[in-house]
């Protein structure tokens, strides 16, 4: 809006004295609108980036934006902002949003997302059954363990691998950890000695401790005396 002043004199002669000019502007930038990390995202680093996409304003223009984490004082963001790193955090979900204000002082906010942080690995898998110290050759050995029970995020699979005394990797595959705790059958070792490795990889993809069973052997019994040994 623009407003005049006005004088008139005592003929009745009037004329502009002054003028302002003024903008009315009542409505709030476009919300913000979040990016990343996705709403529910599991993540490990735990001084993440927030991401989003910047607000407009076609009144007044935006003039402030702040990044409020865990429902705590906002954290200013400069006006063109698209990004702003947190924490670091600890293990566990955290909430954020992003609130945009205009040069009229509308306010506007994004929606609010969460996300879970897990940066803790495991620990090593507590054998449960092992098989026994000395197996003839052609025995199914028995393995089975549980695992760390990973406060925050718990969960994702077991990777297991048998070394050879040669430090040779002769076995290996990768099992569920559904439940915490897994098994395996080993089979088909020639006569040597042995040990079983595992290790844990929760959900956010933490490498956790390697747990070793005890050696084992695979080995020809003895001869009995008179009696060739077989080959």
């Amino acid at each position: 809006k623009t407003l005049f002043l006005w004088a008139r004199d005592r003929l009745g002669n009037t004329a502009v004295v002054a003028q302002a000019s003024t903008t009315l502007d009542a409505t709030p930038p476009t919300p913000p609108s979040l990016a990343s990390p996705g709403n529910g995202a599991l993540i490990q680093n735990a001084s993440p980036t927030l991401t989003w996409n910047a607000p407009t304003d076609s009144g007044s223009g935006v003039a402030a934006q702040s990044v409020v984490e865990d429902g705590g004082a906002g954290i200013p963001v400069g006006v063109g902002g698209t990004s702003q790193q947190v924490g670091p955090l600890p293990d566990g979900t955290h909430s954020w949003r992003v609130s945009a204000a205009d040069n009229a002082t509308n306010a506007s906010d994004s929606d609010t997302w969460s996300f879970t942080v897990d940066a803790t690995a495991p620990g090593p898998p507590a054998f449960t059954r092992q098989p026994p110290a000395i197996s003839p050759p052609g025995t199914t050995l028995v393995f089975a363990w549980t695992g760390d029970g990973d406060p925050t995020f718990g969960g994702g699979t077991f990777n297991w691998q048998v070394r050879a005394s040669s430090s040779r990797i002769v076995a290996s595959g990768t099992v569920p950890a559904a439940g915490g705790s897994g098994q395996v059958s080993v089979q088909g070792l020639a006569p040597d000695s042995y040990v079983l490795e595992v290790q844990q990889v929760d959900q956010a993809g933490n490498p956790g401790q390697v747990g070793l069973s005890a050696v084992f052997f695979i080995a020809l019994p003895p001869a009995l005396p008179g009696v060739p040994a077989p080959s």
